[in-house]
């Protein structure tokens, strides 16, 4: 019975996790190429200008942000990366339970001879998968 709760999980959550991944790959490499655009010693003129204070601020030390490899790094640090998690965690947590009792079909599948634990920890691994390859992805 546990791998028909596997396939439920995943045919349920297969599409977001698509679209989720197209919109990453596409971003991050957006990122990428218009940090390539960008000459160096303009980025480092911008980064004289802006007190020192300020650097705590920052995700990484304004040194490694004068590398190509530090302004690429910032890419784990933009809202669209936050958002694109936030949605595949908070829409995967909130159909493991409701998601079935609002399409009426919790009854039928607690019906089976399933513990609601192993209900529970299907959803939660699908989820750390899904996690696992948008990461993966950026």
């Amino acid at each position: 019975m546990n791998t028909v709760l596997w396939k439920k999980a995943l045919g349920d959550s297969r599409l977001l996790l698509i679209c989720l991944v197209i919109l990453l790959f596409a971003f991050c490499w957006l990122h990428v190429w218009i940090t390539s655009q960008l000459p160096m010693g303009n980025f480092a003129g911008i980064l004289q200008n802006i007190p020192q204070d300020w650097e705590r601020l920052s995700p990484i030390p304004f040194d490694q942000l004068l590398t190509y490899a530090g302004r690429i790094v910032v890419i784990y640090e933009e809202p669209v990366t936050y958002l694109v998690m936030a949605i595949w965690t908070i829409g995967r947590s909130s159909d493991s339970v409701s998601g079935p009792i609002g399409r009426g079909t919790m009854e039928s599948v607690l019906a089976q001879p399933i513990s609601r634990g192993q209900l529970l920890v299907t959803h939660s691994l699908i989820t750390l998968l899904g996690v696992l390859v948008l990461s993966t992805t950026a």
